[in-house]
């Protein structure tokens, strides 16, 4: 049960320390910042963006996991196209997955960074291209 707590302080600390109750963590890759959702618990991360209609364009999504692994994911009721960042616990991107297309048949694709990470970041399909992200760039909390 300590570990829980212990790994909750560190999430506020990683993502709230240079950030004013008023606004939202960030995330930064290069020039390329969003303000994010954080999903960091079970409940969070199995909705993530599902159902949503739209996110704006410097907004996204940063699922936060306990450990570093082969972290999956797939678009079920997603209605929005996106690009998926894995990002491993050196805070540098370890795999990316653009302009994913909502899953609007029964059974949905899973997609595997094929590697380890300790974050994911979901952001609008294009934005990877626009900012032109690339594995191994670093990430900014």
């Amino acid at each position: 049960m300590m570990r829980k707590y212990l790994f909750a302080g560190v999430v506020i600390l990683l993502f709230c320390s240079s950030c004013s109750s008023a606004s939202s963590p960030q995330v930064c890759i290069g020039k390329a910042c969003v303000s994010v959702e954080l999903a960091d618990t079970d409940a969070l991360r199995a909705q993530g963006l599902m159902f949503r209609e739209s996110l704006p364009g410097d907004r996204g999504m940063l699922f936060v996991f306990e450990k570093e692994n082969l972290h999956s994911f797939w678009m079920k009721n997603t209605r929005i196209p996106l690009d998926m960042i894995w990002i491993g616990a050196d805070k540098r991107v370890v795999s990316i997955r653009e302009r994913v297309q909502p899953c609007v048949t029964p059974v949905c694709r899973t997609y595997s960074p094929g590697v380890k990470a300790l974050y994911v970041l979901e952001v609008n399909a294009g934005f990877v291209d626009t900012y032109g992200i690339q594995i191994g760039d670093q990430v900014g909390f």
